[in-house]
């Protein structure tokens, strides 16, 4: 807690509230007198209003398949194995860019019959030796009149017995105005791990697969 004026406030306002007490004239007399509190409100407005309309989820999977072959079913053998275990999905291409390295652009073309056709992602970054992939849903109608983008990590932590765990994580950014929905969010956290999970039944069924 914190006092202004004789009055308690709580670490964690909202917005407005935020910017109510900046504007106050007791806010100018804390910045001018170099009191902490004025870059307390300052940071406190600033985070709150960065985390306005993203929402994220994270998934974990312990699995027995060794980090390098899921991570290229996954990402680097991906317009080629993807699609055999993700049904939905027709055909991965890179459109941008030679191969899967920072900046390239790949485009995801859905079967006949979903409701949505299209998607693109770009690399944002990416390391092949300790398997870690940062990228983003730049484009497609799976965005709707609702998102403006799709942020995506993806990491593989080897385990002991020659496995690895699977940790990932994408962050929902919704445009101006709009409040994403929390059980949208809870099905998009499902369908990633039942893509994980179809992979993985995929790799075990086939072990020649990205040996």
């Amino acid at each position: 807690m914190f006092e202004i004026c004789g009055h308690s406030v709580p670490n964690f306002l909202p917005t407005l509230s935020i910017r109510i007490l900046l504007q106050l004239p007791v806010s100018a007399q804390l910045k001018a007198s170099g009191s902490s509190l004025h870059l307390i409100l300052q940071q406190l407005l600033t985070s709150s209003t960065k985390n306005m309309g993203v929402k994220s989820f994270i998934n974990e999977l312990e699995t027995k398949i060794s980090p390098g072959r899921l991570f290229k079913a996954l990402i680097t053998e991906s317009p080629e194995i993807v699609p055999k275990f993700n049904k939905p999905i027709k055909s991965i291409e890179i459109v941008e860019g030679h191969g899967f390295g920072v900046g390239c652009i790949f485009l995801t073309h859905f079967n006949e019959g979903l409701p949505f056709k299209y998607v693109k992602h770009r690399i944002d970054e990416i390391d092949t030796q300790n398997y870690v992939c940062k990228y983003t849903l730049i484009e497609g109608d799976v965005l709707g009149d609702k998102l403006e983008k799709i942020c995506h990590e993806l990491r593989l932590e080897a385990s002991a017995d020659g496995g690895c765990v699977l940790k990932s994580k994408a962050e929902l950014h919704a445009k101006a105005g709009v409040e994403l929905d929390d059980e949208e969010i809870k099905a998009g956290k499902e369908q990633a791990l039942n893509v994980y999970k179809a992979c993985e039944e995929y790799l075990a069924a086939n072990p020649h697969v990205c040996a």
